[in-house]
């Protein structure tokens, strides 16, 4: 179900991307089918262009014979598609659950259009309902930025981020992922106020530290959002028109 929902998010954000675009590729499960049917297209002699944002993401386009750019040659990009692993009735977004924010962002911030493509599982009521924030941050002193926002929030709401074996994940570019549960920014508020001044101001508290190098939240940046239900259906919503 989830998986024919992905799908159908991921085919239908294929109308966006003309012939010559330079695309950003973004990074997860749902993307995944989204590279894999560009791909296709490429196979059968569609030209576009793309920086990728991570390395997964590049092995796959290029497995497909889609061309990959070098980041540096790149000063704009025309589309990109990108999954999500929180949605609010904002679109005010959270990523970065497969470690790929800090590059994910970089090429969003790139991007003419930024469109997302998530399955229905992916809609809360308030970011940080299903799963904590991540935050990339420097290996040396981590540790510090962990004390810093558990001193922010009253209390020890970080932990950092491990794979196999309990060894400490790596993201693509050297640096740790500290997970964080942020339920308190929103404790006591009423659930019908707008919540995303309070994300962005947290955003830019995590952002002065030394050590952060950048975290989770995309807030305002979504230009589509394309939802597969689990019924069947698509929603297909312009949150802000791009040229």
């Amino acid at each position: 179900m989830a998986t024919d929902a992905k799908k159908r998010a991921a085919l239908a954000a294929l109308r966006f991307v003309q012939a010559g675009d330079v695309v950003g590729l973004g990074t997860g499960s749902t993307t995944k089918f989204f590279i894999e049917a560009l791909g296709e297209k490429v196979q059968q002699g569609f030209h576009c262009t793309a920086v990728a944002t991570s390395e997964a993401s590049a092995s796959l386009a290029a497995a497909y014979g889609i061309p990959i750019l070098d980041i540096h040659s790149v000063n704009r990009v025309d589309v990109t598609v990108d999954g999500a692993d929180e949605v609010d009735p904002e679109y005010n977004i959270i990523k970065g659950g497969g470690g790929a924010l800090f590059r994910e962002k970089l090429i969003a911030k790139l991007s003419s259009r930024w469109v997302v493509i998530v399955d229905e599982s992916k809609w809360v009521a308030q970011l940080g309902q299903k799963m904590p924030l991540p935050v990339e941050v420097v290996p040396f002193g981590w540790s510090f930025v962990q004390n810093n926002i558990n001193v922010i929030a009253g209390g020890p709401v970080c932990t950092l981020r491990t794979k196999g074996q309990g060894s400490t994940f790596v993201t693509d570019n050297g640096n740790f992922i500290l997970d964080c549960d942020i339920s308190f920014l929103v404790a006591g508020k009423p659930s019908h106020h707008s919540r995303t001044s309070i994300y962005q101001s947290f955003h830019e508290q995590l952002k002065a530290m030394t050590g952060v190098v950048d975290t989770g939240f995309f807030l305002g940046m979504a230009s589509n959002v394309i939802s597969g239900d689990f019924n069947g259906s698509l929603r297909d919503i312009l949150v802000v028109d791009s040229p």
